[in-house]
């Protein structure tokens, strides 16, 4: 990777030399056009295939004394774009391992015909190929077509249209109830604690819901709703005969008179959020009562514009990280507490959302939990089976969240 700021104009370039093994320049190029607002320019004299890139930036820090227009020769988000590409070869496209990293930079301004603040960065990689594919945490591309079929166990208040399947997105505005719970959600979850996540900023004595729109994606729900079902009752079976499978299922013929437990497993770890709305939390059930797979609804903080993507796209797994780290893994990072939350919230600098920070409060099928207060790659807990969800305890190991 490699950019070069001149005059206040910024152009990126990638360069890649190798073979196009398994048509990796194509899903490169699809990458690059869509997270790095970038395109292919074909082969050169010097690289197999050139590629720009449209999202390297510099900070604004005006105290320092090497700048040019107000930007400091040095803070960018080069790193962060160039992680974001070895994720998407490692763990994405998941045929690739990366050698080694190296960098170079010559940042300052020059005398060039004039003053021009000039930056020229680089980043080589250097990636091997695996020829099989390993298992990866990740979520898939959602596709651009209704479902065409009524989703398992959809909501009964959705519009018709999305509980049969028809409709590809409907977002609608929360009703007064809804709007409601969700200020129940921020004011009974939040904790007066801040980490270095805020980034120095403070802590608001308290956050008001000013709006709150609900996401009906028959697509994206039903592969929730199967999910939730197959950990519901795979909890059902491991406990060994005691709780009915098929009400974990959500129907059991036998009703009240099955020889088997109709109730949840003991010793599942409950999110706070439960206690804080009980009435959103009762809306995390099947039809028939159950909620054997531990579902709750958690927190996500973000921009506005990247939370209406979220809605339509889901959350990408494979880029994890991309803003804030992964301290247990990849994953999608799901917060209890209100106050931990905003501490990833943004808010939009134009447009419809000015002003505005956006949380988004998502259904989590929790089910049986790994619980560590240690940061570190548990994702083979989930992958493998034996857990579903990640519960990263460092409300217990340093008194901040969980």
């Amino acid at each position: 990777l490699r950019d070069w700021i001149a005059r206040g104009e910024y152009d990126g370039l990638i360069e890649v030399n190798g073979l196009n093994t398994n048509g990796v320049y194509q899903k490169l190029e699809d990458f690059i056009k869509h997270y790095m607002k970038g395109k292919a320019l074909g082969p050169t004299p010097y690289c197999d295939c050139l590629f720009t890139c449209k999202v390297f930036r510099q900070k604004l820090a005006p105290q320092c004394n090497e700048f040019w227009d107000g930007y400091y020769c040095g803070e960018n988000n080069f790193g962060k774009f160039t992680m974001r590409l070895c994720d998407f070869l490692v763990d994405h496209v998941g045929e690739w391992d990366l050698i080694v990293c190296n960098g170079n930079a010559a940042e300052r301004a020059w005398y060039l015909g004039g003053l021009t603040s000039l930056v020229a960065r680089e980043q080589q990689m250097v990636f091997r190929h695996r020829p099989s594919k390993r298992a990866v945490f990740m979520g898939g591309a959602m596709p651009d077509a209704p479902l065409g079929r009524a989703p398992l166990h959809a909501p009964s208040y959705w519009k018709e249209a999305s509980r049969d399947g028809n409709a590809l997105h409907e977002v609608v505005p929360a009703t007064a109830e809804e709007l409601q719970w969700m200020q129940e959600l921020l004011d009974g979850t939040r904790k007066n604690k801040v980490t270095r996540d805020r980034r120095g900023g403070t802590l608001a004595d308290r956050f008001v819901a000013v709006a709150a729109v609900r996401s009906e994606h028959a697509v994206l729900w039903d592969a929730f709703a199967q999910r939730r079902v197959a950990i519901g009752e795979r909890i059902a079976m491991k406990s060994k005969g005691v709780i009915c499978k098929f009400w974990a299922r959500g129907y059991c013929k036998h009703g009240g008179t099955c020889k088997y437990k109709h109730e949840c497993m003991q010793g599942l770890v409950t999110p706070k959020t439960v206690r804080a709305c009980p009435g959103l939390a009762g809306r995390c059930k099947l039809p028939n009562g159950a909620n054997a797979s531990n579902e709750s609804f958690l927190m996500h903080g973000t921009n506005p514009t990247s939370a209406v993507a979220i809605l339509r796209t889901d959350f990408k797994i494979d880029l994890a990280g991309a803003s804030a780290g992964t301290m247990f893994g990849p994953g999608a990072y799901l917060a209890e507490a209100s106050s931990k939350a905003d501490e990833y919230s943004q808010d939009d600098k134009d447009g419809a959302y000015k002003g505005l920070y956006a949380i988004v409060v998502s259904r989590a099928v929790v089910g049986r939990s790994y619980v560590t207060e240690r940061p570190g790659d548990y994702s083979a807990k989930v992958t493998s089976g034996d857990f579903d969800s990640i519960l990263g305890d460092r409300e217990k190991a340093v008194d901040t969240f969980r």
